[in-house]
C-alpha cells in the first residue's frame, strides 16, 4: 500500500450544493475528496473535509474552515497580489463554515526543502510587510505564541543553522537577498 496523499472520486450532493451556493454561475464536474494513507494497514487512512472540484475555469478546493481562517482570507488575503490561492467565497450553514479556494498544484509541506522554505518565507515576508502596521494585533499574538511553542520542542528545522556551537548566532535567511 502506498503511503501519502491521494484523491478519491466521490458523488456528494451536499458538497456540490455548497459549492454551487458559493459560486452559483460555475459548472462543477467531478468531485474528489482529499485523503491520506498514513500506514500500511487499509484502516490507516484519513479522509479530510477538503474536496477538489473540477470546473472549466480550473480546479477549486472546497474545505471546512474555522472562523479564524475565514477571517484571515477575507480580511488579509482576498483580492491581494500575494502568492496564496485565490479566495472565492464562503458558506456558513450554521453548523460548519466552508471556503472555496483556487486549487494550486504543488508539494506537500511535509516534503519541504530549504529552497521551498526560502520561497515560502519570501511570500510570508510580502504578506507581513503589507500589514506591518495593521491594527489587528491579535493575529500576530496568536502566531507568535504558536512559533514560541514549536521552537521549544526539540524538532529539526527546514533551514538549519550550520554554524559551529562556538560561533555567535547568525541569521539563517537574509531577507534582503530574497
Amino acid at each position: 500500500m502506498e503511503i501519502g496523499m491521494y484523491e478519491k472520486e466521490v458523488e456528494d450532493k451536499e458538497i456540490r450544493e455548497i459549492a454551487e451556493r458559493i459560486l452559483p454561475d460555475t459548472s462543477f464536474g467531478k468531485i474528489y475528496r482529499i485523503c491520506e494513507q498514513y500506514g500500511e494497514e487499509e484502516a490507516d487512512c484519513r479522509e479530510y473535509d477538503v474536496y477538489k472540484l473540477v470546473t472549466p475555469e480550473g480546479d477549486r478546493m472546497l474545505k471546512k474552515a474555522d472562523k479564524r481562517e475565514v477571517s484571515n482570507y477575507e480580511k488579509y488575503l482576498k483580492q491581494k497580489d500575494f502568492c496564496v490561492p485565490e479566495f472565492y467565497g464562503r458558506w456558513d450553514d450554521g453548523a460548519d463554515i466552508w471556503i472555496m479556494l483556487e486549487s494550486i498544484e504543488g508539494n506537500d509541506l511535509r516534503d519541504m526543502t530549504d529552497e521551498l522554505a526560502k520561497a515560502a518565507a519570501k511570500s510570508i515576508v510580502q504578506i507581513q510587510n503589507a500589514f506591518w502596521n495593521h491594527p489587528d494585533r491579535e493575529r500576530f499574538e496568536v502566531y507568535l505564541e504558536r512559533i514560541s511553542r514549536k521552537s521549544a520542542k526539540p524538532t529539526g528545522s527546514f533551514l538549519k543553522d550550520r554554524r559551529p556551537a562556538t560561533e555567535p548566532c547568525q541569521t539563517v535567511i537574509s531577507w534582503s537577498s530574497m
